[in-house]
């Protein structure tokens, strides 16, 4: 009788020696996966900043040349107002101040936006380039309605 409770003590005393070292091991080979995921996740990391970086600087040009586009389009308007009527140059000279000031606003908008994440950015580019197309469809208004 002493022998099997002395058998089965042993026996309990290795599997639970096994469990232990089986169960060490499992932790130290977690903690290098979970260091590889880290490592991982800091290359992924920087190649998005680096993504966000090239795609923001394009999006900053491709916006200056918008804007630069829209000065000469405002100028060319500001010179049709030589022919105008005192009434009616009054109201144009209203209309142009106004397409100035939105088109130096969506310009100060780019140069001052801060990333906040993706979503924001994605909305931030969706919203500028509505304003930017309103800002165009306002041109091309104020040239028919003068033409009329």
């Amino acid at each position: 009788m002493k022998i099997i409770t002395l058998n089965t003590a042993l026996f309990t005393l290795v599997l639970a020696t096994g469990a232990f070292f089986t169960s060490c091991s499992s932790s130290a080979s977690k903690v290098d996966e979970a260091k590889v995921n880290v490592e991982k996740a800091e290359v992924d990391l920087d190649k998005a900043k680096s993504d966000y970086n090239e795609e923001y600087a394009k999006f900053l040009k491709e916006s200056e040349e918008k804007t630069a586009e829209n000065e000469r389009s405002i100028a060319a308007l500001k010179s049709e107002s030589t022919v105008m009527k005192a009434e009616a140059k009054a109201d144009y000279e209203r209309s142009i101040a106004d397409l100035e000031k939105r088109n130096a606003a969506l310009q100060i908008k780019v140069k001052e936006y801060k990333n906040e994440g993706n979503t924001q950015w994605e909305s931030f580019k969706r919203e500028y380039n509505y304003d930017m197309e309103e800002l165009g469809k306002a041109m091309k208004n104020l040239t028919k309605n003068n033409k009329k």
